[in-house]
């Protein structure tokens, strides 16, 4: 879910490939806002897909490297760079292979344990004219949760402007884990609202997902 702090954002998030066997998604915020930030996304948004068209196998970290080729000028031309989190998930196996490039918070919480921030451990697109992504490889079960979210959530203010945070974010998320993934959103964005007193100062998009058995 993607909620604008202006008419238009800067916040993205896209499913590059669907199947019963793969999803590929990513998510990403240019940092900026207004128009300019969105017409960045709008062009990034299509760059991601037509590297996941013309790449042979696309992994996250080739799709990142094909991206950043193609963006390098125009997010350094306006000073601008993006943070994105591409995944991969292989749904017979349950493994994602991802991506973390500058994003954050991005959190892993596995169905007996506590939850965790996944490291931003690659430089976001827009930084260098050649980058090389390191991509990592995480094992999943079921009932595990994955959440990637924007910084519009973490930094959101209430009126004494004390920032919402990563602390309480994680304690939402173990508060919340066993519910559906739809009430989780729907939760969280109400949490965030009644913390700011309904004030969006910035884009805010929020990515949920449950690993389920691949039988069901």
């Amino acid at each position: 879910e993607l909620r604008t702090a202006a008419h238009v954002g800067g916040d993205y998030y896209d499913f590059l490939s669907h199947s019963p066997q793969e999803l590929t998604f990513a998510v990403g915020d240019v940092c900026n806002k207004g128009v300019s930030a969105a017409l960045i996304m709008a062009v990034l948004r299509k760059v991601l897909r037509t590297g996941m068209k013309l790449l042979d196998r696309p992994s996250p970290k080739d799709i990142l490297a094909y991206a950043n080729s193609d963006m390098y000028e125009e997010l350094s031309s306006a000073a601008m760079f993006a943070t994105s989190f591409v995944g991969q998930y292989d749904v017979a196996n349950r493994v994602l292979h991802y991506v973390n490039a500058g994003h954050s918070p991005v959190i892993y919480c596995p169905a007996g344990g506590p939850a965790q921030m996944l490291r931003a451990d690659n430089v976001p697109l827009g930084v260098f004219r050649q980058s090389t992504f390191i991509e990592q490889e995480l094992h999943l079960g079921v009932g595990d949760l994955l959440v990637v979210a924007t910084d519009g959530l973490v930094e959101a203010v209430d009126p004494t402007a004390a920032p919402l945070g990563y602390t309480r974010l994680l304690q939402f998320i173990e508060q919340t884990r066993g519910q559906p993934v739809q009430f989780i959103a729907n939760e969280l964005f109400k949490t965030v609202d009644y913390f700011t007193g309904n004030r969006l100062d910035d884009d805010q998009t929020l990515f949920v997902m449950r690993v389920r058995d691949s039988a069901d």
